[in-house]
């Protein structure tokens, strides 16, 4: 498998709050058992992330490794997502306690009923 096509590169990263903002006010919201996507299409020709995780799901452990595995999911499937947009997940409190497998699998089905509209 070619290795740029799996990386997750610095590019890819929402990191500033302003877009964070713009994906929430202009996106599409699509809801899935784990957490919110929000879905804004971009001009660019790759896919952007962006993972908000709120202190009340727990201590900084439980949210880094919810975020570390959100991010190996889109990497992993980034080519689903299509066409490019930026993509902002917000996690909820019923991900604390979600395999990797089931965050996989509602993740796929969130951007696959994202796709379909």
């Amino acid at each position: 498998m070619d290795e740029v096509r799996c990386c997750y590169s610095r590019d890819e990263r929402l990191r500033k709050r302003a877009k964070f903002l713009e994906v929430y006010r202009l996106g599409e919201k699509v809801r899935g058992r784990y957490f919110f996507l929000y879905f804004l299409r971009n001009n660019l020709p790759y896919s952007r992330l962006g993972i908000t995780v709120t202190r009340k799901l727990g201590k900084t452990v439980k949210r880094n490794r919810i975020k570390r595995r959100l991010r190996e999911i889109y990497r992993k499937n980034k080519k689903l997502v299509l066409p490019p947009c930026d993509l902002v997940i917000n996690v909820t409190h019923s991900a604390v306690g979600a395999s990797y497998r089931d965050l996989e699998r509602d993740f796929l089905g969130t951007v696959g009923q994202w796709a379909r509209k």
